[in-house]
């Protein structure tokens, strides 16, 4: 599991990473994106802090967008942000997020998605190495998952880990992404 996590860690690292400003159209129109958050660090690079995907073709775009310019009504990830900051009302939230956080994008089919995002997220909450640094916002969460995983997220925390048949074809997939 943990030698998993840290694969995946080192292939994600490799791919482009989006910040503030970013173009929607520059984003795949279906994928799982991988956040990172600055400052927090695992297994050598970057370290994963959120999993996410969308459930309609085509969507990701907008789903990042409404992560980082949109309200806590459509971002359960904006909800768990707001929860911790020192004043969580919209335009703090999105500071942070845009001062904060970065991401990558694994395009996948659209019948990829869902499975893959629990396994992964399973697969990082679940390693002994990825913990959060001591000064991690979410450590001030009232969700207890969030505190234990280190990931801005509770569905699917530590359940169902990647096994070596799906991860051999993620890793093969991230590869193929990487060379586009």
């Amino acid at each position: 599991m943990d030698n998993y996590c840290h694969v995946l860690h080192e292939l994600c690292s490799k791919l482009h990473e989006y910040k503030y400003p970013f173009e929607k159209s520059d984003i795949p129109k279906n994928g799982i994106y991988i956040m990172f958050e600055k400052g927090e660090k695992a297994h050598g690079v970057k370290r994963i802090v959120r999993i996410g995907t969308h459930n309609k073709p085509d969507r990701l775009p907008e789903r990042l967008h409404n992560h980082f310019y949109g309200n806590s009504k459509n971002s359960v990830f904006r909800k768990h942000i707001g929860a911790v900051v020192e004043n969580p009302a919209e335009t703090s939230i999105s500071n942070y997020i845009l001062k904060n956080i970065s991401f990558v994008v694994i395009p996948l089919k659209i019948q990829q998605l869902l499975d893959f995002e629990k396994k992964i997220i399973g697969t990082v909450s679940l390693c002994k190495e990825c913990k959060p640094s001591k000064n991690w916002l979410g450590l001030s969460s009232p969700e207890n998952k969030i505190i234990c995983s280190g990931l801005w997220q509770k569905d699917h925390v530590c359940k169902e880990p990647l096994n070596e048949t799906e991860f051999r074809k993620l890793k093969t997939l991230i590869k193929i992404s990487n060379k586009l």
